[in-house]
């Protein structure tokens, strides 16, 4: 974990499993020390304890570890969990995980002992094209409309389906003002700006469209309310 301002930051933490270069990853360690942060334990010296409940192997954990500045426990709440998911949202944090207090752990496996509860936001976009990736996959391309021209948003993949793109018409041409480099948008088909649609996706420090899937068109809408 890579905190800023108190706060873990998922993007510095992916930049910095990126670093290669000694100077940088040292520089990178000095401004923001990424830290170690246990939640279970899967072994009680040689023995495995997977297969005991949750709770067990916490207190195992609990026992386990001396926590400096580099190494922690990851702390749990028994009750209240909703209390505690509004809590994140107050702070801006990405979620919580609920889990069942005698829950087994199964390794490689997902089950629904253990559950996500993300911080999501849904926000409209005006459609500007889309890149047809394979006969079944299709990423549509996003924008907003600011003082006469469209801004370049990013993309959106899941829950887009050959029939939404059939929806749009093509033009030809890009509505920015220069093709955004990156991410296919050299193969993009460009489409009327006269489409707007939801998307959900969730928020973070960076603005960008992290896990976003589309939800669809708004038909009570025309892109200059998408400011």
């Amino acid at each position: 974990m890579v905190l800023r301002d108190g706060v873990p930051d998922f993007f510095e933490l992916q930049r910095r499993t990126l670093l290669t270069d000694r100077f940088k990853i040292e520089l990178a360690a000095a401004r923001h020390p990424a830290s170690f942060v246990a939640y279970d334990c899967l072994y009680e010296g040689s023995r495995s304890i997977m297969d005991h409940p949750l709770l067990e192997r916490k207190e195992v954990l609990q026992s386990s570890v001396r926590e400096n500045r580099l190494i922690a426990i990851s702390r749990y709440i028994p009750t209240d969990g909703i209390g505690l998911f509004r809590a994140a949202d107050e702070k801006e944090l990405e979620g919580v995980v609920a889990k069942r207090a005698a829950s087994l752990y199964y390794p490689g496996r997902r089950t629904k002992d253990w559950i996500k509860f993300k911080r999501m936001a849904d926000e409209e976009f005006v459609v500007c094209g889309y890149i047809r990736k394979n006969s079944r996959t299709f990423s549509i391309i996003l924008g907003k409309y600011h003082d006469g021209t469209y801004l370049y948003k990013g993309h959106v993949t899941l829950g887009v389906t050959k029939e939404t793109v059939s929806q749009l018409r093509e033009s030809g041409i890009t509505p920015f003002t220069a093709i955004p480099v990156g991410a296919g948008n050299e193969s993009a088909i460009w489409v009327y700006p006269d489409r707007v649609c939801t998307v959900e996706y969730m928020p973070n420090t960076k603005n960008s469209l992290r896990q976003a899937v589309f939800k669809g068109f708004r038909t009570d809408m025309v892109p200059e309310d998408i400011d």
